[in-house]
């Protein structure tokens, strides 16, 4: 209901019950008190006054209405704006974590698509071979033999090429831990060396009680396959001695011509070892590479040697040059028994003559440090060592 109306019915009511008054006034004398009442100025001023208040309370309403409203507006403005810019920061940060969270998303799955791809990418650290020395270093090539004298275990130390090179071969022993890795010992601590690059020779100072025969005649082989191992590395294929030295059925000799032969490459590790090596087998000389691949597959578990192909791996060999192609079928292996493999092919292709591999159908193009969708250059070196 309208409130004036409910006024003004609550008033027709209040007057119903008023008491009756009768009025004993004159009528003529009444209208002249009206009449003078109205004819005098405070009363009509009075009246002026008081129809002049509403409208100055208008004025002054709608004046204090006009200065807030644009208060209340940019108030309101600054409030939105701030709440608008506070979404937004709020926005932005929300995205750049998110962003960054996908980053860090995306590089966890990169990394892991690297290492996942049918599980083939393993650290650096899996590879028994040393494609290229640094600028400022160089490779001193050392050899020790397993620790039955049956095989040949070249070594690769990469020091730098401020070392004395020659005086390094003495020491190559202080770097070698032969015990905890299942090496025979260094046969060379405390020789002293002199290179003639240029004549392809080494002159070799031995110890006065050097002997390589007083454990038997195995070891006067491995004496000659050591030095072989050693030297040929760097084109060196002859070695002068400084004084006799009794090779036992072969004799005294002064000096000792180096021959290169072929060699495949498996692997090898006694039990509880530390680590593992790649180890020279020797191959007839006229034996093919795919005969030597086959090899390979062989393992000799009294020498604690296991092959390093794959026994379920077929392949064929076709020859270009100095480069080797090797096409594969049925290959499976995790990343690190295909980086050992394509360890020993590239350091059997070495020995074979070739200058390097083109890998076919491997179940991945990068396996290890390894692109295989080029032919890989045979490496520097086979069993790094970094000396302390």
């Amino acid at each position: 209901m309208n409130r004036f109306k409910y006024n003004e019915d609550k008033i027709k009511e209040s007057l119903k019950h008023m008491p009756k008054i009768k009025d004993d006034l004159d009528k003529d004398h009444l209208y002249q008190r009206i009449s003078s009442e109205v004819n005098q100025p405070e009363k009509s001023h009075t009246k002026k006054r008081f129809a002049f208040a509403p409208v100055m309370s208008a004025v002054i309403a709608a004046a204090v209405l006009l200065l807030l409203v644009p208060l209340f507006i940019n108030d309101t403005m600054v409030q939105d704006n701030s709440d608008r810019s506070l979404d937004q920061a709020l926005d932005k940060t929300i995205s750049n974590e998110s962003s960054d969270a996908g980053e860090e998303a995306g590089s966890s799955t990169e990394s892991n698509g690297e290492a996942g791809e049918t599980v083939l990418m393993t650290d650096k650290s899996d590879s028994h071979v040393i494609q290229e020395t640094g600028d400022n270093d160089m490779m001193i090539h050392g050899a020790v033999a397993d620790l039955q004298g049956q095989y040949i275990i070249p070594l690769s130390l990469v020091v730098s090429d401020s070392v004395e090179k020659e005086q390094f071969y003495g020491e190559i022993g202080d770097h070698l831990d032969e015990e905890a890795w299942g090496l025979s010992d260094y046969m060379f601590s405390d020789v002293d060396v002199q290179l003639d690059v240029s004549n392809q020779q080494a002159q070799i100072d031995l110890p006065e009680d050097f002997s390589p025969v007083k454990n038997g005649s195995l070891e006067v082989s491995l004496f000659e396959d050591l030095l072989a191992a050693m030297f040929l590395p760097i084109q060196v294929d002859h070695v002068i001695f400084s004084r006799p030295v009794n090779l036992g059925q072969i004799g005294t000799v002064k000096e000792l011509p180096l021959q290169p032969t072929k060699n495949i490459y498996k692997h090898y590790q006694v039990p509880e070892s530390e680590r593992g090596f790649l180890v020279q087998v020797p191959i007839d000389d006229q034996a093919g590479f795919e005969t030597a691949l086959s090899e390979m597959k062989r393992d000799e578990e009294e020498f604690n040697v296991s092959g390093t192909i794959p026994e379920s791996a077929d392949f064929s060999v076709q020859e270009n040059g100095s480069q080797l192609q090797v096409d594969f079928t049925n290959i499976s292996g995790d990343g690190e028994i295909l980086t050992t493999m394509i360890d020993a092919i590239l350091m059997t292709a070495k020995s074979f003559g070739y200058e390097d591999v083109l890998f076919s159908n491997l179940p991945d193009d990068n396996i290890n440090s390894y692109d295989l969708s080029a032919p890989v250059r045979v490496p520097e070196g086979v069993n790094p060592i970094t000396p302390e």
